[in-house]
């Protein structure tokens, strides 16, 4: 408003506002903007506080349900792919040629997303973030009760087991077989970063997975991580 209309109270000019219409105003008051006392917006700051709080809720209890459905997909499908390669190897017919797909299953699976719940952690060369403070602890733990094995025979070095923990924990969070880890490892990025390395090609394949599970198996330590 010019400042006639406004400190001289005259009538603006009109004002086109569509179909053929003219507006014209007449100031009668200025309130100058102010920040209104606590008590009088009290009420409105908590039921919009309300409000915020029931809708995270409402999303991370329909994230957590959409991830258990998928996960029971993914294990029904996984079941149904053990069953197809027993019947090719028991009749000689291709594989392929009895796949079975459950309706809405897809391959590569996908799982929930893990930045709601992401475990930061020391990868390998220097990864970004801290590692928890039970995660050494019960690294240790492990390799007491079941020592890593030795270099005599040369080869690459093992996997850390605070990392391997890690890709145990996802592994049995999505309900996946060691091959199907790497190739989820190969393809996700997130499954990386939880885990802690930078890139596919420093990732564990399906033998050094199944061998770290049966070293810990066969000394009784697999228990610990999912009771930890």
């Amino acid at each position: 408003f010019s400042p006639d209309a406004v400190e001289d109270h005259h009538n603006t000019k009109a004002i086109d506002v569509g179909n053929d219409t003219l507006v014209s105003v007449h100031v009668m008051q200025v309130v100058p903007a102010a920040a209104q006392p606590l008590e009088a917006v009290r009420a409105e700051i908590e039921t919009r506080l309300r409000q915020a709080a029931a809708a995270k809720l409402a999303r991370q209890a329909g994230e957590a349900r959409l991830a258990a459905l998928r996960a029971q997909q993914l294990a029904a499908q996984t079941d149904l792919d053990v069953k197809r390669r027993a019947l090719a190897d028991s009749t000689g017919l291709a594989p392929t040629a009895l796949a079975v797909r459950l309706p809405g299953a897809s391959v590569p699976p996908v799982p929930r997303a893990l930045d709601a719940w992401p475990l930061p952690g020391k990868g390998i060369e220097g990864g970004a973030g801290e590692p928890e403070d039970w995660q050494p602890a019960l690294a240790a733990e492990i390799d007491e009760a079941a020592p890593r094995p030795g270099r005599e025979r040369g080869g690459r070095p093992p996997f850390p087991t605070e990392l391997m923990v890690r890709v145990l924990v996802i592994q049995q969070l999505y309900n996946l077989s060691d091959e199907q880890m790497e190739f989820q490892f190969l393809d996700r990025l997130d499954f990386q970063r939880f885990v802690g390395f930078r890139q596919s090609s420093q990732a564990p394949d399906r033998r050094t997975i199944w061998t770290f599970k049966a070293r810990l198996i066969k000394a009784g330590a697999i228990e610990r991580i999912f009771g930890s």
